[in-house]
């Protein structure tokens, strides 16, 4: 908790995102997927928007729409993370992480290195969480959006105080 609130910057990777992501992201069933899940976040209704994120994720995999299932998986990750089941996030946002860089979209994994360092954040590892948010601030391919330079910096000026260290 910082200030009473608790800090969290899970990064929806939508439609700002679709015309990197392909076939089924697009499609109607990919957009319908989408919206269902983002509307059950909204609801705190975390599990049902899991159960219809890996729904996407297997559906763009058979698909063979790789950029769509780093999206999926990413949003995924984040309902995990909500349900504070850690372990199951970390595994998906490392997997998101892992299929957008052989598929050559280094901005997309650097954004998901953002969700992974806020949650280190929120797991007390300062020092892992440190790790990812420099990544994220010296990325060759950084998200083109200033607010994610800006959350970076927050989230690692949090994970510096909470370690104590503010010589940084």
């Amino acid at each position: 908790m910082f200030g009473g609130r608790k800090l969290f910057y899970f990064v929806f990777l939508s439609q700002a995102a679709a015309s990197q992501a392909g076939d089924f992201w697009e499609s109607a069933a990919g957009h319908k997927l989408r919206q269902e899940g983002f509307q059950l976040h909204r609801e705190g209704q975390y599990l049902r928007a899991a159960e219809l994120y890996r729904q996407g994720y297997d559906l763009s995999m058979a698909q063979g729409s790789r950029a769509s299932a780093v999206r999926f998986l990413n949003n995924l990750a984040g309902s995990y993370f909500l349900m504070f089941r850690f372990r199951e996030a970390m595994e998906q946002y490392q997997r998101a992480e892992r299929i957008a860089t052989a598929i050559g979209d280094r901005e997309t994994a650097t954004t998901i290195k953002l969700n992974i360092a806020s949650m280190y954040i929120e797991m007390g590892a300062t020092g892992e969480a440190i790790h990812y948010a420099r990544d994220v601030l010296t990325s060759k391919d950084p998200p083109k959006d200033p607010l994610y330079r800006a959350m970076t910096l927050h989230a690692l000026g949090l994970a510096w105080s909470r370690r104590g260290d503010m010589r940084e």
